[in-house]
């Protein structure tokens, strides 16, 4: 009984090692991606979980995933780019800019644009050889730019300014032109073939044709714009602590008669928004905040008559506020069910409290693994098992499979 017992519990271990390891090895990707001081968050979504953090030596500015959901890139300190497999959350050191970068864009394809703002120009990373090339110069300091992931095109500003330019990294042909008032966000639909471009001064959302730049759209909003992002149906646009919708495709505006005013109150946010991203089945909104993160289903837009308020949140502080926000190309809301919860995670450099409420939440498009505590505690005891817990029961088995009399006297009965 003994050797068995011994040859059971070195199977256990085996067993208890391999599934660990799958954890340690980060298969699993995230629906939501921070960059924050402390390194990039990794969200997912089944239960809402903060479920790892991937240190990195300078902090975390802008952040992009690659069109095809296989690597982020960060904006590390200043100019630098750093790239993380997202299934191994392993970074490695990605290029060396010129100057400063602001932001990031990744078209389809595999190219990365980086705005330069102190080069009025933007740089073009190619992902696949690691080179990196200056594009021509732009009319002013570009900081913000907005791509799809199946268009080629990416569209370029200054905020504050009253110039846009779309340009194509492949090709490196553009186009600029000039709106009315001073460009507060950008957003490409690329199913329309559309800049949509938030203004103030006057508030206005316009949308411009990416082929010829003539301008097609012009919606008249309730207050100075701060953000946008794209949903299925409508275009949706920050507005102090407020969330509106506009109607994605309003009709094309002759210029004769005074811009339609058609911007309706949907939703309520905690903070002002510092920037909007949607997931990418354009069913969720997420608002990044000064100290969380809110989710929102679209489409309570058109099936809510009052403000509605977050269907998830995540509460980011200290170190680990967030910077810049990437949804995971082809992964389900970070919301799961319309009910209200909240994760809250301190910035103490790894502690931190969950207190969420997990609805019926429909299973994530990607893989995801919750449960950060069990990941961070697998990670910990694997090296253990494999290390010590192992090699000790190896040898203990061998010493007992020798001196066991129900051992001898099978092999003798043969």
């Amino acid at each position: 009984m003994t050797a068995r017992f011994a040859r059971a519990t070195l199977v256990a271990a085996v067993l208890l090692g391999t599934s660990g390891l799958g954890i340690v090895r980060a298969e699993a990707t995230g629906d939501l991606y921070v960059g924050s001081v402390s390194g990039v968050l990794e969200v997912v979504t089944a239960p809402p979980d903060v479920l790892s953090m991937v240190p990195l030596l300078q902090a975390v500015g802008a952040v992009e995933i690659r069109a095809d959901g296989r690597e982020l890139y960060a904006v590390t300190g200043d100019r630098s780019i750093t790239r993380l497999d997202l299934e191994s959350m392993v970074p490695t050191p990605g290029v060396e800019l010129a100057a400063a970068i602001t932001d990031l864009a990744a078209p389809r394809g595999m190219r990365l644009v980086a705005a330069l703002p102190t080069l009025s120009r933007v740089a073009v990373y190619d992902m696949l050889t690691g080179a990196s090339s200056l594009g021509q110069p732009l009319p002013g300091a570009v900081d913000r730019l907005a791509a799809a992931p199946d268009d080629n095109r990416v569209v370029a500003t200054a905020i504050g300014s009253s110039w846009v330019v779309v340009l194509d990294p492949a090709t490196g042909t553009m186009g600029s032109a000039n709106v009315m008032g001073a460009v507060r966000a950008v957003a490409v639909d690329e199913r329309a073939g559309l800049a949509i471009v938030a203004t103030s001064a006057p508030d206005r959302l316009l949308s411009i044709n990416l082929d010829d730049l003539a301008e097609i759209a012009n919606v008249v909003l309730p207050g100075a714009p701060t953000a946008i992002s794209l949903g299925n149906a409508d275009v949706f646009v920050a507005i102090d602590r407020a969330l509106f919708a506009v109607p994605r495709h309003p009709g094309v505006h002759d210029g004769a008669t005074p811009p339609p005013t058609l911007a309706r109150r949907w939703a309520t946010l905690a903070r002002p928004a510092r920037s909007l991203t949607s997931s990418n089945d354009r069913t969720l909104v997420y608002a990044m905040e000064t100290d969380r993160i809110e989710g929102f289903h679209t489409a309570d837009a058109t099936i809510s008559a009052n403000p509605v308020v977050a269907a998830r949140t995540v509460v980011l502080v200290g170190v680990r506020a967030a910077a810049d926000i990437v949804a995971m190309p082809g992964a389900q809301p970070l919301a799961g069910s319309p009910e209200n919860g909240a994760i809250a995670v301190e910035g103490d450099g790894g502690s931190g409290s969950l207190d969420a409420t997990s609805g019926d939440s429909s299973p994530p498009a990607t893989d995801t693994v919750s449960g950060g505590a069990w990941r961070i505690a697998m990670a910990a005891i694997v090296p253990v098992v494999i290390l010590v817990v192992l090699p000790l029961l190896a040898i203990g088995w061998l010493v007992i499979s020798r001196t066991d009399p129900e051992r001898g006297g099978r092999k003798a009965g043969r």
